[in-house]
């Protein structure tokens, strides 16, 4: 209950429960005098609500009003989350980073045309996800007529041969970026050393502490790296409630 408040102690029961209601019967939330558009708040876009706020911690008091409110029938909070910050990538309130992104990834990516290929991907993605693997499983879909290729894609391994030592930085408990892929990354590239932050949420550096931001900075300008497996705390811990007044 102190870490989060929604569910009376079962915060994943609640959350199957509060989706399975959503799509049997949706909330309908009202425009307001102060201009917002209203809509529909079903499972699906709380999912989307979930997805985005749930990798950025400053949102996590947000989000948790937004679950308690709508298990209370209103679902404005949800519905908000899920059509304004949703705009740009893992959530971030940044919409101008949406465009570069997607830019990016499509260009990267091999060809993605054939919607075959989506569907049987997504089966095996959201096989790994019972709650938002649905959802992720086709995120790279607007890459399917992305309409300018990348002639020069680079296609071979990665390793860094010949680049000066590589610092990288992993989340624990990253519900973007697994732990698990920067170990990988480490592992691939010459050498690398991987630097840990525990805790939840996307992204390490100057959103977690003074351990993270200290090791990154000393990279970056000093070019020293911190000992291969260094684990940082996180600092503050993340909260799903508001801060005090």
């Amino acid at each position: 209950m102190k870490a989060c408040p929604f569910g009376d102690g079962d915060p994943e029961a609640a959350f199957d429960r509060l989706i399975t209601e959503l799509e049997a019967e949706p909330l309908e939330v009202p425009p307001t005098e102060g201009g917002s558009p209203g809509g529909t708040l079903d499972g699906a876009m709380a999912l989307e609500a979930v997805r985005a706020a749930a990798g950025v911690r400053t949102l996590w008091p947000t989000l948790t009003a937004g679950l308690l409110a709508a298990e209370r029938g209103n679902g404005r909070g949800l519905l908000f989350v899920a059509s304004f910050v949703t705009v740009a990538p893992f959530g971030g309130p940044f919409a101008t980073l949406q465009e570069p992104h997607t830019g990016v990834r499509c260009a990267d990516w091999p060809d993605l045309g054939d919607l075959s290929e989506h569907r049987a991907a997504a089966k095996k993605i959201a096989a790994r996800g019972e709650r938002l693997g649905s959802r992720a499983a086709y995120s790279a879909l607007n890459c399917a007529l992305w309409p300018a290729p990348n002639e020069d894609r680079f296609t071979r391994e990665l390793t860094g041969a010949g680049a000066s030592p590589i610092l990288v930085v992993g989340g624990r408990l990253d519900n973007v970026s697994p732990d698990h892929w920067a170990e990988a990354m480490t592992e691939r590239l010459e050498g690398a050393v991987l630097l840990t932050r525990e805790g939840v949420g996307h992204t390490s550096y100057r959103t977690s502490g003074p351990c993270v931001d200290a090791a990154v900075d000393a990279a970056l300008i000093d070019g020293k790296l911190p000992a291969d497996g260094t684990v940082c705390d996180d600092a503050p811990a993340g909260t799903t409630r508001p801060p005090a007044p």
